[in-house]
């Protein structure tokens, strides 16, 4: 992965509901399915590109994404979440509350996030345009098709 790929989640992890009682720590979140059709159009995006202004051509990443209420920007902890849940590509802040919104309405949902830092201590806002422009190039390219939702009518 590199700065400003876009990540797409096959499922979205909340790792902040825990049980947390003697020497064990014992993860209660849940681990959800984005929507099946919205997922299918991203899988189908194969010709997507997009390119940085040095010519890094960006790529598209999809698999489960681990979200919580925390900024994580501490590699010791980013490490101790993915030991926990190695089948993550990334982390973001907002899909578990996507995910909450969307089945209380009863709409099928789906997040794409640029990657913007590495979580890693070193955190800062010099990649978030990059990511932003990214992610939305992505979203825009999927949605361009006038049919793609017809599914989901």
């Amino acid at each position: 992965q590199a700065l400003g790929d876009v990540l797409v989640a096959s499922q979205v992890i909340s790792y902040e509901q825990q049980r947390i009682g003697g020497q064990n720590v014992v993860q209660r979140g849940f681990i959800v399915e984005t929507g099946p059709t919205l997922l299918n159009r991203f899988k189908q995006a194969l010709d997507w590109t997009f390119t940085d202004e040095q010519g890094h051509q960006m790529q598209m990443h999809i698999g489960p994404i681990l979200s919580g209420e925390k900024l994580v920007d501490r590699a010791s902890y980013k490490e101790q979440l993915f030991r926990v849940f190695p089948q993550a590509i990334g982390g973001e802040m907002e899909g578990a509350g996507l995910y909450a919104v969307a089945a209380r309405s009863g709409l099928e949902w789906i997040v794409v996030k640029g990657i913007c830092d590495w979580a890693d201590g070193t955190k800062t806002d010099d990649a978030q345009p990059l990511a932003a422009v990214a992610a939305a190039s992505l979203v825009d390219h999927v949605l361009s098709d006038p049919t793609v939702l017809e599914a989901l009518s």
